[in-house]
C-alpha cells in the first residue's frame, strides 16, 4: 500500500465512522460532491463538516461553500487534513478559520498479535447495554471534560458487527475505555481513555493491545488511529507510523 493510499485510509476511517450516524433521528445530514455535513440537533456529538473530494485545485471554490454551511448552522467544525490546511493557510486565515485541535494520523500493517502483560486485578470486557453508560461517562470526563457524547446515539452501535466497545476494570471498577471501528478496509481505534486516578498503570496500553488483537484475529491487519501529540510515542512503540495530520477548524465569532 503506497503512502497516499495510507493517508486516504486514515482519514476515511474517521469520516466513515461519523457517517454511520447520518440516519439517526436527531442527526441532520447534508451531502454534495465535495462535502458532507453531519450535525446532532440536540447539540451533542457529532457536529462536523467532512471532506469528500476536495483537493488543492478545488479548495478556494469550496471555502466559500464551507463558510456558507457553517454560517447556516449545518455544522460548527471543519475536519481538514494537514496537506490542504498548510497549502491554503493564508486563505483560511483570511476567512477567519482557525485550528482548535489536531491529531496525528497513524498506521501499521500488523499481522501478529501484541503481547499483553498481565496486570493484577485488571480485566478487559466487551461493553453491553447495562454498562455502556459508564463507558460514556469516562470518555466524556477524560477526553471532552464535559457531556458531549449521548448515551442513546452510541447504544445503536452495540449490536453493529463493525463496532466493538471495550472497558477495562480494576478490582471491579470500570477505569478505562476503547472503541474499534471497521470500515471494510481498516480498523480504527477511538476513545481510548483512562480515569485520571488510574493512569500510568498500563491499563490503557493493555486495552489498546486487546482491541487490536481482536481485529487481527478476524484478519483485519490494516490498523489506523488518530493520536494526540502526547500519545504519539506510545503508538510508535506499538509499531505505528505517523503519515498525516487531521486538524479541526472553526470560524471566529461562530
Amino acid at each position: 500500500m503506497d503512502i497516499q493510499q495510507i493517508k486516504h485510509n486514515i482519514e476515511q476511517n474517521l469520516i466513515a465512522l461519523y457517517l454511520t450516524w447520518k440516519d439517526y433521528p436527531s442527526v441532520s445530514f447534508f451531502e454534495n460532491e465535495q462535502l458532507s455535513s453531519i450535525q446532532n440537533s440536540t447539540h451533542f456529538w457529532p457536529n462536523y463538516l467532512l471532506n469528500k473530494n476536495i483537493d488543492k485545485h478545488s479548495f478556494l471554490s469550496r471555502l466559500q461553500e464551507v463558510n456558507y454551511a457553517i454560517n447556516n448552522k449545518r455544522s460548527k467544525f471543519w475536519l481538514l487534513n494537514s496537506d490542504l490546511a498548510f497549502a491554503n493557510e493564508s486563505d483560511l486565515r483570511q476567512a477567519s478559520f482557525f485550528p482548535i485541535k489536531s491529531w496525528k494520523g497513524m498506521y501499521v500493517n500488523k499481522t501478529t498479535f501484541y503481547k499483553i502483560e498481565g496486570i493484577e486485578d485488571f480485566e478487559i470486557e466487551i461493553v453491553n447495554s447495562s454498562n455502556l453508560k459508564y463507558w460514556i461517562s469516562i470518555v466524556n470526563a477524560e477526553i471532552y471534560q464535559k457531556s458531549i457524547l449521548n448515551l442513546e446515539i452510541f447504544r445503536t452501535k452495540l449490536d453493529n458487527p463493525n463496532f466493538q466497545f471495550y472497558i477495562g476494570k480494576y478490582k471491579g471498577e470500570i477505569v478505562a475505555t476503547s472503541l474499534s471501528y471497521f470500515d471494510g478496509t481498516s480498523v480504527g481505534l477511538y476513545y481510548v481513555a483512562t480515569k485520571n486516578t488510574h493512569r500510568k498503570k498500563g491499563f490503557g496500553t493493555a486495552l489498546v493491545k486487546k482491541t487490536f488483537n481482536d481485529a487481527i484475529a478476524k484478519g483485519n491487519t490494516h490498523l489506523v488511529l488518530h493520536a494526540t501529540k502526547m500519545a504519539v510515542p506510545l503508538y510508535e512503540k506499538l509499531g505505528f507510523t505517523a503519515y498525516n495530520q487531521l486538524i479541526v477548524f472553526t470560524q471566529r465569532g461562530i
